[in-house]
């Protein structure tokens, strides 16, 4: 397996991320449907404007790359804790918002390189979905623990649940 490359995004590669972010999506959560995989991608213009806004505020994200090609098949970013969202005080300053990797590059460690991309050894937060136990797997290896916090997500996630980790 060729090793990718992980490095920060540009403005450039907002399409392309987001257009792999949406393949990723539809490889680990199928339940959600074709419908509404359409939609995601008609908004596709939408989030890149979005987020070319949020680099201007100062947002970094990092991608994996397939070096040969240049295929962007993995991202990560994290961001400051949102106090109106989350008022915990215990809760740290960093919330991990991505982390994500195309099925077939799974194993590799790039995974692990673009966690330690985004957050390093920052404590932090995240919410995972629950039944995704490769994930929680994952983010209990790097020391992510359980909170027993739910939020239920809406009918375009077929309203199941988030649980939210922390770190540190």
């Amino acid at each position: 397996m060729t090793e990718l490359l992980i490095r920060e995004g540009t403005r450039a590669d907002l399409e392309a991320t987001q257009r792999a972010k949406l393949a990723i999506h539809r490889e680990c959560y199928p339940f959600r449907g074709d419908e509404v995989f359409a939609l995601l991608e008609r908004a596709i213009p939408q989030n890149v404007a979005f987020w070319e806004a949020g680099m201007d505020l100062g947002m970094r994200f990092h991608v994996a790359v397939v070096p040969e090609t240049g295929e962007i098949v993995g991202m990560s970013g994290a961001r400051p804790t949102r106090r109106d969202e989350d008022p915990d005080p215990a809760l740290p300053e960093t919330e991990l918002q991505m982390c994500y990797l195309a099925a077939q590059h799974r194993g590799s460690g790039a995974a692990d390189r673009l966690l330690e991309a985004a957050i390093g050894a920052l404590p932090a937060h995240l919410w995972v979905l629950e039944g995704n136990d490769r994930a929680l797997r994952f983010y209990e290896k790097h020391g992510f623990r359980l909170t027993g916090e739910r939020e239920q997500l809406d009918e375009t996630w077929a309203n199941r649940w988030e649980l939210r980790m922390v770190r540190g």
